[in-house]
């Protein structure tokens, strides 16, 4: 009995060995021990400069793989609202050079019967005047005038010669018959007869002059009177 026991004893501390063996050599077997599923497990490094460097050479790679993108489209500007335009006036000035003097009043002509000049067939030159300004005066032809009693355009006639007047019906053709403005008011210089004054306004009569001013004849004029020329 005491032999059996004995026996027994060792086949138990026999038993235990094997089982503390194979535990053992299944926990230094890499193989084994290795669990395929779960991911393996980095100790940190030691050197922290050297995770540091590392770090920033990983941003720099992401940086070059993936650049980041530029727009290429210009902006789109947004267009101005439309709205009411306020008028803005622009006033100019201007300065004269010339020296503006006001026109002189004309003496009314109311109820004044001014003469209708008449072409007559001949006509008599008075003191002052020239062809042209006959010519200017009657409304004829100045050509037809020189022409019929042979003058020529630079004759000169002496007061109390008599002319013939053209009969054609062709009037004057040498540009405007008035030579200055009227109705307007003259200041007699000495030397200035009726007629002298008449020619210089070209197609006004010595009898209108006479009308307007209510002159008498014989009609002496005195220098530095004003008249009214119609």
């Amino acid at each position: 009995m005491k032999k059996n026991s004995t026996r027994m004893v060792f086949i138990l501390v026999l038993f235990a060995l094997i089982i503390t063996s194979c535990q053992r050599s299944a926990s230094v077997d890499p193989s084994e021990a290795a669990n395929p599923e779960e991911p393996a497990v980095q100790e940190p490094t030691e050197n922290q400069a050297q995770e540091l460097i590392s770090a920033t050479q990983t941003e720099l790679a992401k940086a070059t793989v993936a650049p980041t993108k530029v727009p290429t489209e210009k902006p789109t500007i947004p267009s101005q609202p439309e709205g009411e335009v306020t008028p803005v006036d622009i006033v100019v000035t201007i300065t004269p050079t010339l020296e503006v003097t006001s026109s002189p009043e004309i003496a009314p002509t109311e109820g004044i019967i001014i003469p209708t000049l008449t072409r007559p067939a001949t006509y008599t030159f008075q003191a002052g005047e020239n062809t042209y300004c006959v010519a200017r005066r009657f409304n004829v032809d100045i050509g037809e005038l020189l022409s019929i009693n042979s003058l020529t355009t630079v004759s000169v006639l002496e007061a109390g010669a008599v002319v013939k007047m053209p009969d054609s019906g062709h009037p004057w053709s040498s540009g405007p018959r008035a030579l200055l403005n009227h109705p307007t008011q003259y200041t007699v210089k000495s030397g200035d007869t009726l007629y002298s004054i008449a020619c210089l306004f070209g197609d006004v009569s010595p009898e209108a002059i006479i009308a307007v001013n209510k002159l008498s004849e014989p009609v002496v004029l005195q220098a530095g009177t004003i008249i009214d020329i119609p």
